[in-house]
């Protein structure tokens, strides 16, 4: 993980005390369809041993502009809710082929029924 100084727009002087996280790790691609319902998946060995701060492959964080996804190890989320860190939401990464992962399959399964048997919903599945 880098942390570069942010720069006043006038002047082009860093801010004191403020700084942009930024970083050069990227992970694989997800490795799994249920990723497309919201959280990211991947093999336990794709996660293991990285870095605490890490970008997804694909443009989760917003599509329309392509940017990516920011991935947090467990150690990276607990040093930002110690420090009372405002502005970030954490969503779990799922181990493929775990429970949790199975039973989040299952309700994916679930939904994508609902919505296509609702007569004005629709749930579009993307390839990135």
């Amino acid at each position: 993980m880098l942390a570069e100084p942010i720069l006043q727009i006038r002047s082009g002087d860093p801010i004191d005390g403020v700084q942009q996280l930024c970083t050069d790790v990227i992970m694989p691609p997800v490795a799994d369809d249920a990723s497309v319902y919201g959280l990211l998946c991947y093999r336990a060995e794709e996660i293991g041993g990285r870095a605490d701060f890490m970008h997804s492959a694909e443009p989760w964080a917003n599509p329309r502009f392509g940017w990516p996804g920011w991935i947090v190890s467990a150690r990276g989320r607990e040093l930002f809710l110690a420090q009372d860190l405002q502005g970030w939401d954490f969503r779990p990464v799922l181990y493929i082929d775990s429970a949790l992962h199975a039973d989040y399959r299952a309700l994916c399964v679930q939904l994508q029924a609902l919505m296509d048997a609702a007569a004005n919903s629709r749930l579009q599945v993307r390839d990135w």
